[in-house]
């Protein structure tokens, strides 16, 4: 009986150790398409070229191993795309807060 208990308990481990993959995986990918929906939003196309053509790369090649049920490669895709992402529009914002400061007027004196 002991031992049936054991061997459930570890069917159950396993079980839930293997759904999590696709969970933990296919979170990360939404979380890098909100980031480069920002980084799109903020001007990254222009302002941020290099860092926003990497995090689309790796956004794309993160699905694309989820669909082959690569999940942690998927992730850890997903993460670079984030992180991409993330800096992509960082420095657009640097850049649009560059432009308008050097769009403003002289003040006359």
């Amino acid at each position: 009986m002991k031992q049936t208990i054991q061997v459930v308990a570890l069917l159950l481990l396993v079980s839930f150790g293997a759904g999590c993959g696709p969970m933990i995986s296919g979170v990360k990918i939404l979380r890098a398409g909100v980031r480069l929906s920002e980084a799109e939003t903020a001007g990254a196309k222009i302002d941020a070229l290099y860092e926003y053509t990497a995090a689309v790369e790796y956004f794309k090649k993160a699905r694309e191993e989820h669909a082959y049920s690569e999940f942690w490669t998927a992730r850890r895709y997903a993460d670079k795309a984030i992180y991409y992402a993330e800096q992509a529009r960082q420095k657009a914002e640097v850049a649009s807060k560059t432009e308008q400061i050097g769009s403003e007027p002289s003040p006359q004196q």
